[in-house]
């Protein structure tokens, strides 16, 4: 992966193919406890509140 725009050779624009970027996201899910922690631990406020 990278950033910017294609970096195709100029003979390739003559093709009739689809170029471009498709973004990608990386997005922060609930967080699970690991099975073995005792139920009465709550999740940090922390990982709670986490965001990018």
């Amino acid at each position: 992966m990278r950033t910017g725009a294609p970096l195709d050779d100029e003979a390739d624009y003559a093709l009739p193919v689809w170029a471009g970027v498709l973004p990608l996201k990386l997005v922060a899910g609930e967080a699970i406890a690991d099975s073995r922690v005792p139920s009465t631990i709550n999740v940090p406020v922390e990982v709670q509140n986490y965001t990018r």
